[in-house]
């Protein structure tokens, strides 16, 4: 169930003299899903043991610079969501509580953040139809540093496949296509030092979505610092996120032909939790080679989650785990896990990868293929699956959970999902 969309223009620049200068551009998206349901009553409901779904999604981006180091940046997203998946979703039969974001789909609300910039423009049947905008920035750019004010992304730390230390929208452990971060409203101030180090701080102010309040409880505020010392990187944090209070340390640097990185995480929890604090650190180490002709691309990485359970039983009265998950902070529900990656170009326009994401303690795992091929300057072709095996009763394998007066089995959606994009 796929729709092929042709390319219907390029990018376009227009400057006017040496002070303004607009750069308009942008991409058509297809996406083409065949998925497992991820709970055995709503298959055993519809009778079907798989779901279609189509989504079309646009994303127009305009940066307008005005002279003087100002600069205005806006990505307006609209997208249609139609199928098996869009209709149950919509009749909620498909809520999962605090397990929703374990499996997450295309939707993105602003029931947190400081401005509500989505709407639904249309709900009906098996198909709606959504607007917003993922970026609205406004940026002040001096010698000393920049000042960027409105709807952006941020990214911290050092992990590929896990990030503790990115807080902010990260991309899930299992996310096939990573080309842009949901945008936050938050106010960023930059630092360039002379030794080429740099600091950030910033304030993502959140909103209490019962009566839209700015609540400082659900806000973030906190810096970070870039460093050099000799060969080594090295990245410091300091936050308050939500209640919570977070300290972060990087280290990365070169083992021959190898890079390698290092994050640790402490987060000293609020005084209603059950619990004092956590740690949390994800370590990685990658390179590339050439082999028979080709080139090459190898990543592993090690991940530990302070916050995780090891008893799959223990999961529901785990609070502090689930507001995680339910933040969209954290996609995995244990404590040790070990992923790798390895990428082939077989041909400049075509590369060909597999991840595997293995929980150590519960021997269960997911096998990621992928399959990217550059169809034209300005068109690619995505196809990926993911696959999930396990005994009974471990995370990648299902685990049976009583959701209400319902009693389901969780586990993820093994999917096939092709995407066609379109730049302009």
């Amino acid at each position: 169930m796929l729709l092929v969309l042709p390319a219907l223009c390029h990018g376009a620049q227009q400057s006017w003299g040496d002070r303004f200068f607009l750069d308009v551009g942008g991409h058509l998206r297809t996406t083409g899903t065949v998925q497992d349901s991820t709970l055995e009553a709503l298959r055993q409901a519809d009778g079907r043991d798989s779901f279609q779904d189509l989504t079309l999604e646009t994303r127009l981006k305009l940066n307008l610079k005005l002279g003087s180091g100002l600069d205005f940046t806006t990505h307006y997203q609209a997208w249609l969501e139609t199928g098996d998946q869009t209709r149950q979703e919509l009749q909620g039969i498909s809520s999962l509580g605090a397990f929703q974001t374990l499996f997450p789909g295309s939707t993105a609300g602003d029931s947190l953040r400081f401005l509500d910039l989505t709407r639904t423009v249309s709900r009906h049947g098996d198909t709606r139809i959504i607007h917003r905008l993922d970026r609205l920035k406004l940026t002040l750019s001096r010698p000393w540093g920049r000042i960027s004010l409105g709807r952006q992304a941020l990214t911290l730390g050092n992990g590929l496949i896990f990030n503790p230390m990115d807080f902010f929208n990260p991309f899930s452990p299992t996310a096939l296509l990573r080309d842009y971060k949901t945008g936050d409203d938050m106010a960023l101030l930059q630092f360039g030092l002379d030794s080429g180090s740099d600091m950030r701080f910033f304030h993502l102010p959140r909103r209490d979505p019962a009566g839209r309040e700015v609540s400082w409880n659900r806000s973030s505020t906190g810096g970070t610092g870039h460093f050099f010392a000799g060969s080594i990187e090295l990245d410091l944090l300091a936050a308050r996120h939500y209640e919570d209070r977070v300290l972060g340390l990087g280290l990365s640097g070169s083992l021959r032909s190898s890079a390698w990185r290092l994050d640790l995480t402490w987060t000293d929890l609020n005084h209603d939790s059950t619990e004092a604090d956590f740690l949390s650190a994800v370590a990685n180490l990658d390179r590339s080679w050439v082999w028979w002709d080709k080139n090459w691309y190898g990543l592993v990485e090690i991940f530990f989650s302070g916050v995780g359970e090891s008893d799959l039983s223990k999961i529901l009265t785990n609070e502090d785990l689930l507001e995680r998950i339910n933040r969209g902070e954290l996609f995995v529900l244990g404590r040790s896990y070990l992923a790798g990656l390895i990428r082939l170009e077989a041909h400049p326009l075509v590369n060909i990868s597999g991840t595997v994401i293995a929980n150590l303690e519960d021997t269960s795992w997911l096998f990621q293929p992928k399959v990217t091929w550059n169809l034209a300057q300005n068109m690619d072709l995505l196809l990926g699956a993911t696959l999930a095996q396990g005994p009974s009763d471990s995370e990648f394998g299902g685990f049976d959970v009583q959701l209400g007066l319902q009693e389901a089995t969780l586990s993820p959606q093994n999917s096939v999902a092709l995407w066609l994009t379109v730049y302009f």
